[in-house]
């Protein structure tokens, strides 16, 4: 199959909760059955572990599937092996895309005494990466937070009145998990 995009957030509903992944996006045949197989690229390397596909509701597979990326995989094991906990992460904030197309999560809301307020984060600013990594979207934010360690400090860059900001956060625990 062919790989059409990497880092492709899907969300789902799983028990009552949102769950937000970067997944791998590709064409690679996955039906009921064969879901969980790896998924590797031309010289063989495991990328990926097919686990959902996309449907229609009907008709049944759509013809694109989705991976959970080698490295996501490894980092769950580990923390498995390791004994680490496997709660996700948690910002205490609401957000959304931003109006005029720039990448990033604009934060509309701060709930007061969560992670997000304790390091400073306000309202309008623009989270345009985290620990190094850019951020596009809220679901792309999402997901980097759901998958970092609870307790973990972790630099957050946001643009705040057009200055780029670093911001150290401790992220908390996401309740319900």
């Amino acid at each position: 199959g062919v790989v059409s995009a990497a880092g492709r957030v899907v969300t789902n509903e799983l028990n009552g909760q949102r769950t937000v992944v970067a997944m791998i996006q590709t064409d690679a045949p996955i039906n009921p059955g064969n879901s969980g197989g790896a998924l590797a690229d031309r010289e063989g390397r495991v990328i990926g572990m097919n686990t959902a596909i996309q449907t229609d509701g009907t008709a049944g597979n759509l013809g694109v599937g989705f991976a959970i990326p080698a490295e996501t995989a490894r980092l769950i094991a580990d923390r498995i092996v390791s004994g680490d906990p496997l709660e996700s992460g948690y910002l205490g904030i609401q957000g959304q895309d931003p109006v005029i197309g720039d990448p990033g999560a604009q934060v509309v809301a701060v709930e007061p005494g969560d992670p997000a307020d304790a390091a400073g984060i306000e309202v309008d600013d623009l989270i345009v990466a985290i620990d190094g990594i850019a951020i596009g979207s809220m679901e792309d934010l999402a997901a980097q937070v759901r998958l970092t360690t609870p307790g973990s400090v972790i630099p957050f860059e946001v643009i705040r009145n057009e200055e780029r900001v670093t911001l150290q956060v401790t992220l908390g625990t996401l309740v319900g998990e």
